[in-house]
């Protein structure tokens, strides 16, 4: 079954049009949002004991080579957080590069997520009251977000002024946060 709760609150799998529901702070009641305008897939780490997170999963209906290549792509993207983690080493002047990589900080059983997420196209909407906010305002878990964009629509709010700034799309790069 693909409905078992994955990290961070989020579903192993996301079906575009799913309602979600959120308790509000000061009570226990349920609150039906409106439908979600995404799919979501989320892989996490390859060693579910030492994440203490939960194991992969993958659809039994994804084509063959889905659970492969997204292995690979979770690895990668793992390389490349060590990477980033040298730099910002460096960047701090630490004595040894390697700081953020020594065991119990960004080791085996780190807790990353990898999220996929599909936003297929909208039909233009005149009236407000039916317009969708894709992944609404929210703050990123974690050391470092890597996004691969497949296009422009992401907004930056840097809390000195709280004005959103459109981020430049650039074609086959990342944006790091």
């Amino acid at each position: 079954s693909m409905t078992d709760k994955y990290p961070y609150g989020y579903e192993n799998y996301e079906s575009l049009g799913v309602e979600r529901s959120t308790s509000d702070a000061n009570n226990t009641s349920q609150d039906t949002l409106s439908p979600d305008s995404k799919e979501t897939f989320s892989l996490g780490p390859l060693n579910s004991e030492l994440s203490n997170m939960p194991a992969r999963k993958f659809p039994l209906n994804a084509p063959s080579n889905f659970a492969p290549a997204t292995e690979r792509y979770y690895s990668a993207m793992e390389h490349l957080a060590k990477i980033l983690f040298k730099g910002l080493a460096m960047a701090l002047k630490l004595d040894d590069a390697s700081w953020f990589l020594q065991k119990g900080r960004f080791d085996d059983g780190h807790q990353c997520a990898l999220r996929m997420l599909n936003y297929p196209e909208l039909e233009y909407q005149t009236d407000a009251s039916t317009v969708q906010i894709r992944a609404g305002e929210h703050t990123d878990y974690g050391a470092f977000t890597i996004l691969k964009s497949g296009g422009p629509g992401l907004q930056l709010q840097l809390s000195k002024d709280k004005e959103w700034i459109d981020v430049p799309h650039l074609e086959d790069s990342f944006i790091i946060n």
